[in-house]
């Protein structure tokens, strides 16, 4: 694949192992048995992203974005890996990228820092 990689994470079960983002605003989801991605994301303005992190649960992630400076969880556990078209939750509380986030052990809340120098935590809800 061509494309820069910036960030992966490691899937805890199931027969997508990896998921990997690009400088270009897409996540692959890979199965170490096949050669190619067997699923896809794309972030909607198609921006670089920085950082991976899953939720605990695996049901959740999380993304830090460059120029939109966003914080955007997707819920990986509906549907086929790929299926999902949109994050079901953005967050703005960086005025410039965020370079960091990641989930607390019991997912109720996402930190993330950013190249502004600041760190932001968020409340997470979801079910």
């Amino acid at each position: 694949r061509e494309g820069q990689l910036t960030s992966m994470v490691q899937r805890r079960e199931g027969d997508q192992e990896l998921m990997t983002a690009t400088h270009d605003g897409i996540i692959f989801v890979w199965d170490i048995d096949e050669l190619g991605p067997v699923g896809m994301l794309r972030e909607p303005q198609l921006q670089r992203l920085n950082c991976l992190s899953l939720s605990p649960s695996g049901k959740f992630l999380a993304v830090a974005t460059d120029q939109g400076a966003h914080v955007q969880v997707w819920d990986i556990a509906s549907g086929q890996p790929g299926s999902n078209t949109a994050p079901v939750a953005v967050g703005v509380a960086h005025s410039q990228s965020v370079t960091s986030v990641c989930w607390s052990p019991d997912e109720k809340q996402l930190i993330s820092t950013g190249k502004d120098g600041t760190v932001a935590v968020w409340n997470w809800f979801g079910e």
